[in-house]
């Protein structure tokens, strides 16, 4: 059953009507007959092509780069200034002073040459890259001289700094100087153990540097299993959610009934799931909610949008009295209110110049005579005129139905007869 049209079949892959044709059937207070139709050249619907849903889930996606700490973790790679968990701000990156040791550095290179390469240096803005950058202008060599005789000794390497210079002509090469470990370190504003930690990922035989596996162990737990979203996707497809019918084309959205919510829907997978058949089961409402979303497009409303042509106006769900009139079926009288005195008339024929030509309907009685009805069935529909039930408009035809005894037999039809 659809509430949102009354005129579409519970198939919810079927093509929506452009109009309505024809009446399964109706009756009136005029004729208390059943009717039996002719059609001439009755249309049947057209092929249904196969569409392809443009996603299954939710529009709502995860999105890493808006994250507090993703931004936080991209200003801290680019050597800007950012705040912490803690609530401490850090300060931009900035060369320090240059040293005054005796290889002289500061005369090698000057400030607007050191501010260019801790601007590129930092602009790079990843730590595999900023590694490869500082292990190709390191070099580390097994120590020449031993000055202890401790054979402990801490110190097994010595490294060498060298830092490139710009050229202003464009054309030439990058002329390497080297310099000292604080002239190298304050350029780049970085830490030894910054370059440490780039000698060590860079690979002996190929000197490429390994990636950065900061947050990429394969020892995350696994909370989502394939058993738990099996369960919370049959749990969804056992309530049977309705598609837009009207806008099938424009939507892949589903909707369930608007009282419902996703505390409920968990409550009803609790005392839904069967321990037998599934093994696990989603323990919060949270890993219950993802798994809906990632797999289906879910509303609990209806669209507003979701209306056929014909009753584009009319709210269904609040008539108290609806009636056809045998010499105009096409069109539809009803009422909101049964101490309304007029009737709102809706026509459904459509009036694009698309339409179909609506055929004749030829309606035949299958008695020459009204039935009579049992006389306890008419004492029935008598009280339920005096207590207001029936509309009065209705009295005259109820009171006037012909009634027989129930010990009687009813008369057989012209069609029996012969």
């Amino acid at each position: 059953m659809n509430d949102f049209c009354p005129y579409f079949i519970g198939n919810p892959i079927r093509e929506p009507l452009s109009q309505l044709s024809i009446f399964s059937g109706y009756s009136t207070p005029q004729a208390n007959t059943p009717l039996s139709y002719d059609f001439e050249d009755a249309s049947t619907p057209t092929s249904i092509t196969k569409r392809v849903r443009r996603d299954k889930g939710n529009v709502r996606r995860k999105l890493e780069q808006e994250w507090k700490d993703t931004k936080r973790k991209t200003l801290l790679n680019r050597g800007k200034k950012y705040v912490t968990r803690k609530g401490i701000l850090k300060q931009k990156k900035t060369i320090k002073s240059p040293c005054k040791c005796r290889m002289k550095c500061f005369d090698k290179i000057s400030n607007s040459q050191r501010h260019r390469l801790l601007k590129d240096f930092w602009g790079l803005g990843d730590h595999h890259r900023q590694w490869s950058f500082v292990s190709n202008l390191v070099t580390r060599n097994p120590k020449r001289r031993i000055f202890t005789d401790k054979p402990d000794s801490r110190r097994k390497y010595t490294i060498k700094y060298r830092l490139p210079v710009p050229n202003v002509d464009e054309n030439q090469s990058v002329t390497y100087v080297n310099v000292c470990k604080t002239q190298f370190l304050a350029t780049f504003s970085i830490s030894e153990q910054f370059v440490y930690t780039a000698i060590e990922k860079t690979e002996k035989a190929t000197g490429i540097i390994e990636c950065d596996g900061r947050g990429k162990h394969d020892k995350h737990p696994r909370k989502i299993t394939d058993v738990i979203k099996q369960s919370v996707c049959d749990h969804i497809k056992s309530l049977q959610p309705v598609e837009a019918h009207y806008v099938r084309k424009d939507s892949a959205r589903l909707y369930l009934d608007g009282d419902l919510n996703f505390h409920k829907l968990f409550s009803l997978y609790n005392e839904w799931i069967d321990p037998e058949i599934y093994n696990d089961k989603a323990k919060t409402k949270r890993q219950y909610k993802t798994v809906v979303n990632d797999n289906f497009k879910l509303s609990f409303f209806k669209p507003k949008k979701d209306r056929c042509d014909i009753g584009n106006n009319v709210q269904w769900r609040k008539i108290r009295e609806l009636k056809v009139l045998p010499d105009n079926p096409y069109q539809i009288h009803y009422k909101y209110n049964l101490s309304e005195s007029e009737y709102m008339t809706i026509s459904t024929t459509s009036n694009t110049r698309r339409r179909r030509q609506v055929d004749t309907i030829i309606l035949r009685p299958i008695y020459n005579n009204p039935i009579p009805i049992p006389k306890a069935k008419r004492d029935d529909l008598i009280s339920l005129c005096d207590s207001g039930i029936i509309p009065s408009s209705h009295h005259d035809f109820y009171r006037n139905l012909t009634f027989i005894d129930s010990t009687r037999a009813l008369p057989t039809s012209d069609t029996e007869s012969e």
